[in-house]
């Protein structure tokens, strides 16, 4: 069930209407997250049913093994076996075939003969996202940062939760657990709130994300036929389309959240207008980063370990992060190599270098921000590639015979569009502030959206799968 169908939003009409009957009339939480429950377990079993056992599984483990952390003397013993568990689930279906296949190739080029089974695995969608998820509460409930959620109602609810279920945002137990412990409020202002999000989330799924994909998606395919202008056109449109894609999967999620009275964390807050790498993962899938950098980076030492110790910390950091985008070296690469490009801008600033970029005068402002897209969208080029070698020769070409790109630029007034809603939404990605001051020019912006997402869901179809749903 997809966010872009109308299946999709008859469900939520009707998971809506509940909440509210309850929320005025019966006010009963358990019956709220019966529903609730029930409404994600449906979401969540439109995909695969089967997938329903393995989240109920990892559900079940962790509430018991938080249980034990708080109740006996061998916290850290259950703290592992929680934590091991849901790694084992997650390498399995995740990364089975690929540790495999990689440790075979590993073996022969050492001179021995063997072989690994491959195992027809199906991906469960979401797995990543509920699994960290779920790992947050045991991890916080070990540290004593939250108190072990007594309702198995509540914390399941907590954990399906379907608006962001399947893509995040990886909420935090300490944010969205205690909101299943009350009724929850809607009221118009938090409905027209969310009816914004979900407007802005959709204009960006399909309008600029599918929009710009069947470009994307031939100027890759036909890379190697293709001047360096033309690539270089891809590279761009694909860093647009991941955006679009990605954040207006998560700013739908969140308005969705928000008409049934619930907050979610924001997800991005236009990291396209940022002035460093580090600014940029402060702005990018901003529950993910946070969460490798409060329950990986720090636990590791963070930056209070010496300067060493801290520069293999990133590394190690940014490297889990790609890993955990797929099975894939292209993804581990694409994390290394924002770790790299971390630790030396940490040193270049430790050192003084490159004072020309210095973020307090115009000029200086304008080249770190132009460095900082370069270097992102180069990256973003092994995200997208098959494999390392594609990415080496599309980055290769694309710097060679340089055009003017001719073909595949009808949807270039795509990216004028996503500039404008960055600049328009920067510091308000939340929409808690109305967009302009004048409260018909902000209806009218809507309309104008709301008239281009019928248009292309007519005219494009809305099937397109969200991409950060493989991962």
């Amino acid at each position: 069930m997809l966010f872009t169908q109308s299946v999709f939003w008859i469900f939520f009409v009707v998971v809506f209407l509940c909440i509210i009957f309850n929320s005025f009339y019966i006010k009963k939480i358990a019956l709220q997250n019966s529903i609730l429950l029930m409404a994600s377990y449906i979401f969540y079993g439109y995909w695969d049913w089967k997938f329903l056992t393995l989240i109920f599984i990892c559900t079940l483990q962790t509430f018991l093994f938080a249980s034990l952390i708080s109740s006996t003397d061998l916290k850290k013993f259950y703290l592992w076996t929680s934590i091991s568990l849901n790694l084992l689930i997650l390498g399995f279906f995740k990364y089975y075939n690929f540790f495999f296949s990689e440790l075979t190739l590993l073996f022969q080029s050492l001179g021995y003969e063997g072989s690994y089974t491959t195992l027809k695995i199906i991906l469960p969608v979401g797995i990543s996202f509920y699994i960290f998820q779920s790992l947050t509460y045991v991890i916080d409930v070990y540290k004593e940062k939250i108190p072990t959620e007594k309702s198995f109602l509540n914390y399941s609810t907590f954990v399906a939760f379907f608006p962001q279920l399947v893509a995040g945002p990886i909420e935090r137990a300490s944010n969205l657990l205690p909101q299943f412990a009350m009724i929850t409020t809607i009221n118009s202002l938090n409905l027209w709130q969310g009816i914004k999000l979900i407007i802005f989330g959709l204009f960006l799924k399909l309008v600029i994300a599918d929009g710009l994909a069947p470009s994307v998606d031939s100027i890759f395919n036909d890379y190697k036929l293709l001047d360096g202008g033309t690539l270089a056109l891809g590279a761009i449109y694909f860093s647009a389309q991941i955006y679009g894609d990605f954040c207006g999967y998560s700013t739908i999620a969140i308005g969705v959240a928000k008409c049934l009275g619930f907050n979610l964390m924001n997800n991005f807050d236009t990291p396209y207008l940022s002035f460093s790498i580090q600014e940029f993962w402060r702005r990018w899938h901003i529950s993910l980063s946070s969460f490798f950098r409060d329950y990986v980076y720090i636990p590791l030492g963070g930056s209070r370990v010496g300067e060493r110790k801290t520069f293999l910390n990133t590394l190690i950091t940014f490297t889990t992060s790609g890993l955990w985008h797929g099975a894939n070296w292209t993804f581990i690469c694409w994390g290394l190599f924002h770790g790299i490009t971390l630790v030396l801008q940490r040193f270049f600033n430790k050192k003084n270098l490159f004072s020309f970029m210095d973020s307090s005068t115009s000029i200086g402002k304008f080249l770190s921000w132009v460095v900082t897209i370069l270097i992102v969208i180069n990256f973003w080029i092994f995200f997208r590639s098959d494999s390392i070698d594609m990415a080496l020769n599309y980055i290769s070409l694309m710097y060679q015979n340089i055009n003017i790109p001719q073909a595949y630029t009808n949807v270039s007034y795509l990216l004028i569009i996503l500039a404008a809603i960055d600049l328009l939404w920067n510091g308000n990605t939340r929409l808690e502030r109305p967009i302009f001051k004048s409260a018909f020019l902000e209806l009218f912006t809507l309309s104008c959206m709301l008239a281009g997402i019928f248009f292309y869901a007519f005219s494009h179809g809305t099937d397109n799968a969200f991409i950060y749903f493989q991962f």
